[in-house]
């Protein structure tokens, strides 16, 4: 089950977000384990990306250069925070720069939910479905169905491309919560363990 905990602020003006102590999609997992897990497949994701974006990289659009720079700053930032979260000994400096990083790939990721959206509501008139139709029964060898069809199949496609945009985009965010909470609890165990060596030493 997933709680919610509130973590005390040091500073009434600092920035805080909600503590998670288990990631939804891995609940049978510790938060360790979890966040190393969707870390390799967020970088994963973003290599596929990336791959993806180099091959349109031929129509050159100012928004297109800007997403793979995105992308790769990310996949940078998360190979950071990934090798220091393996790590026995955890610089929280080197894993904290992902919460200033990461958010930039909301950006991305908004931008490409703006452009599906666009791509359902924004018809296409250059589109002669009908004749499209035509071409792929000629090219199937089979007959069947009209243009009216093949119209609603490609909008409801591009419904679904929406809709995993968006599910992405909820992923993104709640993996950054979950990464903000592990860095919060491997934060407090350093805390706590240098307290307890100055307590031994007799220094507070």
């Amino acid at each position: 089950m997933v709680k919610l905990i509130k973590k005390p602020k040091e500073d009434k003006n600092d920035f805080s977000l909600p503590i998670v102590n288990k990631f939804i999609c891995c609940f049978c997992m510790p938060l360790d384990s979890a966040i190393k897990l969707c870390t390799s497949l967020i970088m994963v994701w973003l290599i596929f990306k990336l791959l993806s974006s180099i091959m349109i990289l031929e129509n050159i659009k100012l928004e297109l250069i800007i997403n793979i720079v995105i992308i790769i700053i990310c996949f940078l930032s998360l190979g950071v925070f990934f090798i220091s979260s393996l790590k026995r000994n955890k610089n929280i400096k080197l894993m904290k720069q992902l919460i200033y990083i990461f958010p930039l790939i909301f950006i991305s990721s908004i931008y490409q939910i703006i452009i599906k959206i666009k791509n359902v509501f924004v018809e296409n008139n250059s589109i002669n479905y009908e004749e499209l139709n035509t071409k792929l029964n000629i090219i199937t060898g089979e007959q069947g169905g009209s243009g009216e069809e093949l119209k609603k199949y490609v909008q409801s496609l591009k419904y679904f491309s929406v809709a995993v945009e968006i599910a992405i985009f909820i992923f993104y965010l709640y993996y950054y919560i979950a990464a903000y909470s592990y860095i919060y609890d491997v934060e407090d165990l350093k805390k706590e363990q240098i307290q307890r060596r100055n307590l031994e030493n007799g220094t507070e």
